[in-house]
């Protein structure tokens, strides 16, 4: 379900498949036992593991998300949250220059670049780039001052995050 899904924006955004193949295999090789046999939750609909189902995010508005710390908002498009993990599979927009400051999270989290340069505190990515935050890092990460970034944002459970101070 997953590989439909992200066939699916990939090929929305024209990122040919190649692009993204290499880093998208090894993430599914170490994620498919803990995928299998989960059900799938969109949208507050319970979908089977074993069903079709695509999302056209062009029509999915995006949801504007206020972060306090940032004083700036970040967008989203939900596409995927596994009910019983709370893996999460999103759309992530940052507008231009907004960086999130040094924090953590209680999960590991990947973010495949679709649009513009990610900024982190290990460089900058443009389009194509797979880029995998392990648990408990302290990072950072956002866009470029040139121009939003847009990605594909994956989570191996719940997310959450905390600001170091």
């Amino acid at each position: 379900m997953i590989a439909i899904v992200i066939a699916a924006i990939l090929a929305r955004e024209r990122i040919p498949l190649h692009a993204a193949k290499l880093a998208y295999f090894q993430w599914t090789r170490d994620a498919s036992q803990w995928f299998a046999g989960r059900r799938e939750a969109f949208r507050g609909a319970t979908m089977q593991h074993d069903t079709f189902y695509a999302i056209n995010t062009a029509q999915q508005p995006w949801e504007e998300r206020f972060n306090e710390k940032l004083g700036r908002a970040l967008y989203r498009k939900n596409l995927y949250t596994d009910p019983q993990t709370g893996a999460e599979i999103r759309l992530v927009r940052y507008p231009a220059g907004v960086v999130n400051p040094h924090h953590t999270h209680p999960c590991g989290h990947g973010m495949y670049v679709l649009e513009g340069q990610l900024v982190t505190h290990r460089g900058t990515f443009g389009p194509g780039h797979f880029v995998w935050f392990p648990e408990g890092e302290v990072m950072e990460h956002g866009a470029s001052p040139a121009g939003d970034v847009v990605v594909l944002f994956i989570t191996n459970k719940s997310f959450r995050i905390d600001y170091i101070d």
